[in-house]
This record gives C-alpha cells, structure tokens and sequence, in this order.
C-alpha cells in the first residue's frame, strides 16, 4: 500500500497560510499559550478521511522562561507524542524552543471546522529578550498533515533528536524496519531548504523560526534526516520521526499439550494472537528452540529443560511481551509412568431442550456409573467397587431365585469405541499416548478404542463392539478407563433375582452384597444390586408379609482395575495411537 500525502494545512511561506501565534506578557509568572485561529489555520482545509493518520507537529519559543507541559486537543480525537525536545539557543540567553510531533492512528473522519489546539505553558522568570528588555513572550507555530495509505496501527518505527550549529540540521540517521513515512522539524534557522529526497512541508524557507520536511515510502534501513542548506542565528534543534507499522503486543492464550517432562524435549502448540516472524518463546524464563511462527495465531516450538512445577509461558516480538501464567506444568522424571488426572472428571454443557433422563444418564456415564431413577430427586452414583458389608444366603430367601448366567450376544462385548469431547485439560507427559496426535479441541472425536484381547480369544476370535458416547469426557486417557470398566462389566453376565426376607432392606441400590447359593455353586459371590423392590406377599390370617425383591449382576474389583503405564513404550491398558489388539481393522 502506498503512502500519500492527503493534505496540510501549511503551504510552506508564512505569508501563505503560516500559521504562528505570538503572545506577548508584560510581567513575569506561569501562563499558558493556545494555537487558536486569530494569527493562522488550526484546522485541515478539508474533512479528513475516515481511516487515514493524522500528523501535528508543533513548535514554540519562550522568551524569558522555561517550558512547563504541553497538551494537544481535536474534538474527539486521541494524540500519540511521538517525540518531543527542549533546548536553550544559546547558553545564558534564555531564549528556549520545543519540537513536538504527534499522531493520530486510524484516525476518523473530522470537518475543517473542527479546530487543533496545541497549548503550551511555561514559567516566564527572568528577563525576556523578545520585544525588549521587560517583554516576555511566547510563540507558537504548528503544521497538520494527513497521510493516506497507512496501517490502522501505526507506530513510531524509529525517532531522534539533536542540536547543533554547524553543516545542514539534522539529527543521527534513523535506523527503520518498516517502509514509513519520515518527518523531520527544525528550529530557529533563517534560510532553509528541504533535504535530499524531501519535501517542505511547512515553514517559510526564505526567513522561519520553525519548518518541517517529509518523504514518503521510505524503505527500511538508514534514513538520512539532513536539511538542505541553512543559516543560522543560533543552536538549532532537530527532531525526526519515521512512522510506520507497529507491531501489536502479542498474548498467549494456550499451550498444547499443557504439560512434559522436566527434561524439555516436547513439540508444542502455543496459541494466541499478533505473533509475528522473529518471534521468540520462553517457559519459566528459559528460551525454547525450533520455535516457528505458523501464523499470526499459531508458533510451534519445542520446550526446553525446566525445574518441575507451573511456569510461565512467554511470546516476544517487536511490539512487546505477551505471557501466561502457569501456561505450562513440568512433571519430575520419578513421576515419569502414573497417570496425573482425577478418577473421573464431569466436563460439558447440556442444554433445556434435552430430555432430563438422557443428560443424567450421560452424566452418569462421564463417571462409569449408574442414576437411580427419582423418588424425591435422581441420584447418581460414581463406579467404584466397594467391599461388601451385608452378606445374606438361603435362610435370608422368602422365595425362588432366577438366574441367567449367560446374557445374548447383542448385549455383551469384548471391545469398547466411541466418541469424547478432547479439551486437552492435564495429562501425564510420560504415558503412553503422549506423542499421540492431536484431536481438535472441544469437538467430537473418536477415542482409541479399548479391547480385551482375552475375551475376544473366549469369544473364538471375533470381535465384538460396543459403541459409547460419552458427551461429558474431555480426556483420551480417561475416555478410555471408562471404556475398559464397560467391557469389563458387560463379561461378567450372570444376572439372578433373589426374593428375600424384608431383612435385605439394609441394601440399597448400587450396593455390592454377597450371596452364598450352594445349589448353584454360589459361596460369597459378589454382586452389584441393580434394582430392588419392596414387596407384600399374602400372609397367615391373610396378613401381608414384606419382602425385598432384588436384581443382582455380576461384579467384582477386577472391574474397576487398570493397568497403568510403567514405561516409555509400557502402554498397561491404554491404546496408544488407536484400536490395538485383534480386530483392529474390523472397527465399523
């Protein structure tokens, strides 16, 4: 995009449409001096365009003082200073200029009714020298410039300030990164003219205090900020400012995976924004390496060493530093083979137009367990097994026992699939899958599906599925623990309805009991109560006798036991890139 020059408000002679305010005092003290219309234009001579950065660069003479602040106002606009300086012309005179400039980024569109003010205060102390031996006095001169073809977040790319009273004025060279557009002012010359590859943007050249000179499209590197050639009454100042791109601060917002060992080593995503080429990357303070910038939102990298605990995670680039606190967790080597997450862990959104019974029982699910259907409200029970404490044998039946000791193929199943919602909350960096590849946040996906490579041989060798969903589950590791208790819940197929005395009230729902049959072989077998019912049976004199009618299946520790990792390539029971085991390339 090129750079323009819209238009300004100075024609570069004073006596066609300079604009300079003097104000003159007759006893000492702080006042303040306003750009205003009465001496010259303090407004662009067209409306500006929406979109386009604005430029005022500003100037004043103290006669008799010294400079106190400055302020800069248009309607609503909001200026940046750029850059500004104080110098006296010579020592003891106390005569003292200021060179300000200023911007106004993405600036929006103002009328060339709408005023620039630009106020100066100063602290008028000694003897002035202006109009005479008892004057003090205050002048100020300003020049506005609209430029076109300019980023929405400009930036000062590089500035400088200098005095001096020999050669052409100028400051050091300015050394640039951007294409920009260069401004340079000066003060307190005579004759002047623009420097080479400028042009005068203010100021008459023949006889001026102040004047300014501008180039557009200046490539990169260094940029001369010389005057052409000048007389001279005094110590001139100098002041240059090259404006261009300026690089937002970035912020980080994520880190994929979260978590690896302290020996560094691990390939990571860090997500966010205004990331840019040359960016570089640190964890707890220490320089990752092979960082590359993929996009503005996007860096890979891969972590460096790093004492274990959370650090922060930090992006530097040319318009700043941008960190997240406790970004990253580096797990110590002992702890290299456990698994670092809850049990379970119930993590998702439902909304009012699902059916209440469906959302509890995915719920339930999240944590392989079961929801009692409500008599005052639902309750839902998390699956672990819990040692019996109520054991009850043939003396405790009222009635006959039915059992199935075998349930249809439809209903059991040697291997588990489905689908979870991946967050990448957690995980153990030295697990199984930690070099997994990655599932897209929060959308669903298919987990490694979990099989029991024992019960597909008991099963002559055919796999057998069963398909979950599990809406409430955001990590893979533990999407596929509640696959395993599934699989290993649906193998244990006996299911029998005991009739008992009302003393089997003790139980309730959930419950794991012991039941002794010696008919059937039956000597403290454990089993999980499934459902119970209180019953009336007709008694003696036609009383009714209670009793409790139960469906118990079939359960023990195994169910909930799993296999963790014990090495880099020690899986235990995970699956780590996939279905493993027999029937692999049988999943539908």
């Amino acid at each position: 995009m090129s750079q323009t020059l819209i238009q300004t408000n100075y024609g570069g002679d004073l006596g066609g449409g300079a604009f300079y305010e003097s104000e003159y005092f007759s006893a000492p003290g702080e006042v303040t001096g306003t750009i205003n219309a009465v001496d010259g234009p303090d407004t662009f001579p067209a409306a500006t365009t929406a979109g386009s950065t604005l430029v005022a660069v500003c100037s004043a003479t103290c006669a008799g003082g010294t400079f106190v602040s400055q302020s800069i106002t248009t309607g609503g606009l909001t200026w940046i200073l750029a850059a500004t300086f104080t110098w006296e012309i010579g020592a003891g005179t106390n005569l003292w200029l200021v060179i300000s400039i200023y911007y106004c980024p993405n600036a929006p569109s103002i009328s060339n009714s709408t005023p620039t003010q630009w106020s100066v205060t100063a602290n008028l102390n000694a003897a002035g020298g202006s109009e005479g031996s008892d004057i003090w006095a205050l002048i100020l001169w300003e020049q506005l410039y609209e430029f076109g073809g300019m980023p929405s977040n400009v930036g000062v790319d590089a500035f400088a300030t200098a005095t001096g009273t020999t050669g052409n004025p100028q400051t050091a060279n300015l050394a640039t990164t951007e294409t920009d557009v260069v401004i340079c002012c000066m003060g307190f010359m005579d004759s002047w003219a623009a420097g080479s590859g400028y042009t005068v943007g203010g100021g008459r050249t023949g006889d001026s205090n102040t004047g300014s000179q501008y180039q557009l499209n200046t490539a990169p590197g260094s940029v001369a900020t010389a005057f052409g050639a000048s007389s001279y009454s005094g110590i001139y100042g100098c002041v240059a400012v090259a404006l261009g791109l300026s690089a937002l601060p970035p912020t980080v917002t994520a880190v994929t995976p979260p978590s690896g060992p302290t020996a560094g080593g691990t390939a990571v995503i860090i997500t966010g924004t205004n990331f840019v080429t040359g960016a570089t990357v640190s964890f707890g303070g220490n320089a990752a390496t092979s960082v590359v910038v993929q996009s503005s939102t996007e860096i890979t990298c891969v972590t460096p060493p790093g004492a274990a605990g959370y650090v922060t995670v930090s992006v530097t680039t040319s318009g700043g530093t941008g960190s997240l606190a406790d970004g990253y967790l580096y797990i110590a080597p002992e702890a290299t083979g456990q698994v670092y997450e809850r049990r379970y862990a119930c993590n998702g959104i439902f909304d009012s137009s699902q059916k209440y019974g469906d959302v509890v029982r995915a719920l339930a699910l999240s944590m392989a367990g079961w929801a009692v259907p409500p008599g005052p409200s639902w309750q839902i029970y998390a699956g672990v097994y819990v040692p019996p404490t109520v054991s009850l044998g043939d003396s405790d039946l009222r009635g006959l026992v039915k059992g199935d000791f075998r349930i249809s193929v439809r209903n059991v199943c040697n291997g588990v699939k489905g689908t979870f919602v991946p967050s990448w909350l957690p995980i153990n960096p030295g697990g199984p899958t930690v070099n997994a590849p990655a599932a897209p946040a929060w959308r669903e996906t298919d987990f490694p599906p979990y099989q029991d490579s024992a019960a597909v041989a008991q099963d002559g060798g055919i796999p057998i599925w069963k398909d979950i969903k599990l809406d409430f589950t955001t990590s893979l590791w533990m999407a596929q623990r509640i696959a395993k208790i599934i699989c290993e819940q649906l193998r244990r197929q006996q299911t029998i309805s005991p009739q008992f005395k009302v003393y089997a009230l003790q139980n309730v729902a959930g419950d794991v009991m012991e039941f002794t049959h010696e008919r059937w072989g039956l000597l403290a077998a454990t089993y999980q109560i499934q459902s119970m019912a209180l019953t009336a049976d007709p008694g003696q004199d036609k009383v009714p006798a209670l009793g409790v009618d139960l469906v118990l299946r079939q359960t023990d520790a195994g169910v909930y036991f799993f296999n963790p990792p014990t090495g880099p390539t020690e899986y235990g029971d995970y699956s780590p890139y996939g279905s493993t085991g027999v029937g692999a390339n049988d999943i539908e």
